[in-house]
């Protein structure tokens, strides 16, 4: 029965092109190659080109695949932009607290001058 079953497997593989190997390394190797092409064909597909080939339902799942890609990229885009003005924010008011700072050093300063020399 498991040689049949081989056999069975052997027979569907054919079918769809996938080349029968006994040999389980080669077998990965080509495996590896079916999965990099279908990458590169996937690819092909999210940058707009080779649609021709694709469904209905395909390019309606793609579509919305890109519109929630692009809703990540703008949400971190904004989180960028918020962590941004938080940050300059923040270094507006260390810089006015070190011109509080400096003025009041500047007055202690003057008017030591003034006592000292006017007096």
């Amino acid at each position: 029965m498991a040689k049949i079953m081989k056999r069975v497997e052997e027979c569907q593989r054919i079918k769809k092109g996938v080349p029968v190997n006994h040999d389980p390394e080669r077998e990965e190797d080509v495996l590896r190659e079916e999965m990099e092409k279908l990458k590169q064909k996937e690819d092909q597909h999210v940058l707009g080109r080779d649609l021709n080939s694709m469904s209905r339902e395909d390019l309606r799942e793609l579509e919305q695949q890109l519109n929630e890609g692009l809703l990540c990229i703008k949400d971190r885009k904004e989180a960028m932009l918020v962590q941004k003005l938080q940050k300059s924010r923040d270094n507006e008011l260390q810089s006015m607290q070190e011109n509080v700072t400096l003025r009041q050093k500047a007055c202690v300063a003057l008017s030591f001058c003034v006592t000292k020399f006017c007096y």
